[in-house]
């Protein structure tokens, strides 16, 4: 057997002793038992790997022939395979998204599979966005060989979430409610728990660890680069080549010789520094930040390299460019590019990957959504001079466009990227370079709903009244009929409505459901938008097409502020049968009473 082979077996044999059995694992068992392929699917950190590795062993034990293999492309290497073998692949078509390459690779070798899978029983795990995406075909799409150990009927329960908790902290004395916070946590649950029991700062961090787990290792990671140099300079090196660090092989040649100098330069390590001092802290970080298989270190989880790529991205980014391979950045960095603003990363990958780079998705967003939602505009001008589509759509069922996600979004945060330019400034400038370059303003989206729909949802002037001033039809609705007015009003937007109107906005039109914006404003209660529209001569008496008047409106839903005003300004109280509102007086017995000494007086 490989030596390879046996520390990947050796790896699984040590992780295995602390899994715990549950409805997702008895359901792979149990299909790989009668199915020649079966994917797990989940999210990252959701034990997929655990689930099929422990198989796996268990196959072993039974007498197969067991082959671990990187690639599909790989398991060729070993071909042809004896009866009763079991190949197990991690993310064979993609990791974070869905991988061109990668897929090509599969779909050039499932003729192959297909026609020796009688021989041959195949265990994956795979990423469900990536399973999710259009592009995939063929048996690795065939839902009857997929367990999704997320989807209701098999995610983590919370006696199984108990369970694994135990397993690993049983030595701990956690608290009942430190055990009930715990399993709240719904992402990376096996993994943090692994993680938590391996060090004593993640376990005195608590509760908190299983919360906010990125910013805890990039706490502890951090601040090695003070108190323990050695290990921030292992964990960049380990970075600099390409998560596979073999000790043996420091210095090899003259590229990893001038890796290993400038890690430790830029650390601040003494120039005589041994090898052997960068692999005693690598083995002092295994079973936490690293793994070892064999004699190459590995990081232990995509997590933890996300994490570390996010630190040294920040301060070393031009030797990552320098010295990391291609293929390994593009696992990892293309969000990070877009949200972060590195046009110097945006160059390399374009240089040489333009077409793959443009089409690469992040669950359902190409690089020029993720640009617009974070209000890019540097990586966004250098996507579009690569004449990528400004009008590109989301491939799900909201059809997103860059433009309707640079308005969208409200979270975006003012940082060090976009040099303390306000939220709505960068989101203006976004939404201008869009238009500029051809965004088709009035394209719907996200269930029929236009830029101007959406801000105006929103309440955001500014954008509103850019978007009018480029053509924005200012009375196209959505699929259900509601207008930017109806929004606006809807939402309680005072200052919006007043906008629309002044701009010729219909404040009489209806939805599909026959209310007007008069109608939505007065059913929410928005006083001052009720207001608006009357000022600007919203007819007072129009009926909704079921025949309730506005006053009606006001009064069966409580709002007697309203009601007083729509008094004033002359509805007529008799213009519809008071009964409706007296039955809805019968609806409950408080309802009743508050009714009747509130409202009902005013009308009478």
């Amino acid at each position: 057997m490989p030596i390879v082979a046996q520390d990947i077996f050796e790896e699984w044999q040590e992780e295995d002793k602390f899994f715990v059995p549950t409805k997702a694992s008895a359901q792979v068992e149990n299909k790989t038992k009668h199915q020649l392929l079966v994917t797990v699917a989940g999210k990252s950190g959701s034990g997929k790997s655990a689930i099929i590795h422990h198989i796996a062993l268990k196959y072993r034990e039974m007498g197969w022939a067991v082959t671990p293999v990187m690639s599909v492309k790989r398991f060729f290497m070993v071909w042809p395979a004896i009866n009763k073998t079991l190949v197990v692949i991690n993310d064979p078509i993609g990791k974070e998204s869905f991988d061109e390459l990668l897929y090509n690779s599969w779909q050039r070798c499932e003729e192959v599979l297909t026609s020796n899978l009688k021989e041959v029983k195949f265990l994956m795990t795979c990423r469900k966005n990536v399973l999710d995406h259009s592009r995939v075909k063929g048996i690795i799409s065939d839902k009857s060989n997929i367990v999704d150990i997320d989807c209701d009927q098999y995610k983590l329960t919370d006696d199984e979430k108990r369970q694994i908790l135990n397993r690993y902290t049983s030595n701990m004395n956690l608290s009942e409610k430190e055990c009930a916070e715990i399993i709240e946590t719904e992402f990376y649950f096996p993994l943090l728990c692994k993680l938590y029991s391996s060090k004593n700062k993640c376990q005195i961090k608590g509760v908190r660890f299983f919360r906010e787990p990125s910013i805890c290792l990039i706490e502890e990671i951090s601040g090695y680069r003070q108190t323990i140099k050695e290990k921030y300079c292992a964990l960049f090196l380990l970075t600099l080549f390409n998560n596979g660090l073999c000790i043996n092989d420091l210095p090899a040649n003259d590229l990893s010789e001038n890796k290993f100098k400038r890690a430790l330069k830029l650390c601040g390590m003494a120039k005589n520094t041994s090898p052997e001092a960068i692999g005693n802290n690598l083995e002092s970080l295994k079973g936490f930040l690293v793994k070892k298989i064999g004699d190459t270190y590995h990081f232990y989880h995509d997590l933890v390299l996300e994490v570390v790529f996010d630190i040294f991205g920040r301060h070393f980014l031009a030797e990552i460019i320098e010295y990391s391979d291609i293929g390994f950045l593009r696992g990892i960095v293309t969000l990070n590019v877009c949200c972060n603003g590195s046009t110097i990363l945006v160059d390399i990958f374009l240089k040489d990957h333009v077409d793959e780079y443009l089409m690469e998705k992040w669950d359902v967003f190409y690089p020029i959504h993720i640009a617009s939602v974070f209000h890019n505009a540097k990586v966004l001008t250098k996507l579009i001079q690569f004449d990528v589509d400004v009008n590109l759509q989301t491939e799900n069922e909201s059809s997103w466009t860059p433009l309707s996600l640079a308005i969208v979004n409200e979270t975006q945060k003012v940082d060090e990227f976009n040099h303390g330019n306000s939220r709505k400034m960068l989101c203006l400038s976004t939404i201008d370079l869009l238009v500029k370059k051809g965004a088709d303003i009035n394209l719907s989206c996200n269930y029929g709903n236009t830029a101007l729909n959406i801000s105006c949802c929103n309440g955001q002037d500014s954008i509103a009244q850019f978007l009018l001033d480029h053509g924005a039809d200012i009375n196209l609705g959505d699929i259900e009929g509601y207008s930017p007015l109806h929004n606006a009003a809807q939402n309680g937007h005072d200052s919006t409505v007043k906008l629309l109107l002044k701009n010729g906005a219909d404040f009489n039109s209806y939805n599909k459901y026959g209310f007007n914006p008069l109608y939505k404003a007065i059913q929410k209660g928005h006083y001052r938008v009720v207001k608006v529209l009357l000022n600007h001569g919203a007819d007072i008496n129009l009926c909704s097409k079921y025949g309730d008047t506005p006053l009606n409106i006001a009064a069966s839903n409580n709002h007697c502020s309203t009601v007083q005003l729509l008094l004033d300004q002359g509805a007529n109280r008799y213009k519809k049968d008071m009964i409706e509102l007296y039955k809805y007086c019968l609806i409950e017995e408080l309802t009743q009473i508050y009714v009747a000494n509130t409202v009902i007086p005013l009308l009478l």
